[in-house]
């Protein structure tokens, strides 16, 4: 897998947010692909401090979509719960929806909660 860093390799960073799919009321047929999402994802979570935050949003009803949606969904399944927190956020009641992949790099603790709660009311 090619990598295409434009982070500075000496950077910690505290978050980074994805918003996938195509830009509303833009070229359709420019999206992230599955390869380039997945070798983002593996660039950017090293590269977040302690506590820091990878949020995707992940929208599945354009073509690749899926593809990219079970891709980052296998990956980040095998992220080492030692070093990561990864929360899932859907919709279970749309078509289609937008899904919500929180990640969040783990502090030393002694167990208990991610410092992360997402709230909906």
């Amino acid at each position: 897998m090619k990598q295409c860093s434009v982070l500075p390799q000496d950077i910690l960073i505290a978050g980074a947010i994805f918003n996938l799919g195509y830009l509303p009321n833009e070229e359709k047929t420019i999206i992230p692909t599955s390869e380039t999402t997945l070798i983002t994802i593996i660039e950017i979570l090293p590269r977040l401090r302690k506590g820091g935050l990878l949020l995707l949003v992940v929208y599945s009803g354009h073509i690749g979509g899926k593809e990219e949606k079970d891709t980052i969904l296998t990956y980040v399944q095998t992220l080492s719960q030692t070093d990561y927190t990864v929360l899932r956020y859907d919709f279970l009641n749309k078509k289609k929806p937008p899904l919500l992949i929180a990640i969040e790099k783990n502090k030393k603790r002694n167990g208990g909660w991610p410092s992360f709660l997402l709230i909906s009311i």
